[in-house]
């Protein structure tokens, strides 16, 4: 079959790292692009830290594949933008999260995350 006839549908791409933390953000609870920032923060550390610009440019990507809405203001301020994560922004998070966790079964089973470090006995 030529590659013009093959009407496969084409598998939606997983999430970004950063867009997966913000779905990880927005499955507990909706948030602004400021509470977002906090929560990431704490949910962090480990250095990689979201600047503004990287943030809002995964909320719009997030919005465009229907991951998340826009679900109006909190009453901080009419101002700010409140986001919340959709169904199927939740499956996409979910199926991430199984994915990664497969991921991790697989470090540890090669003794990545075990006593030895990664480290075999007479090669290090």
């Amino acid at each position: 079959m030529s590659p013009s006839r093959d009407r496969r549908p084409v598998p939606e791409r997983p999430p970004t790292p950063p867009e997966f933390r913000i779905l990880l953000v927005l499955a507990r609870q909706q948030a602004h692009g400021y509470a977002i920032l906090r929560e990431l923060e704490e949910l962090g550390g480990d250095g990689s830290r979201l600047g503004p610009a990287t943030l809002y440019r995964s909320l719009q990507g997030l919005l465009e594949r229907g991951w998340i809405v826009e679900s109006g203001s909190l009453g901080v301020d009419e101002r700010r933008r409140t986001y919340e994560i959709t169904a199927q922004g939740r499956a996409m998070a979910r199926a991430e999260a199984i994915r990664l966790q497969a991921l991790i079964q697989f470090a540890k089973a090669s003794d990545l995350l075990g006593k030895k470090n990664g480290v075999r006995e007479g090669l290090a």
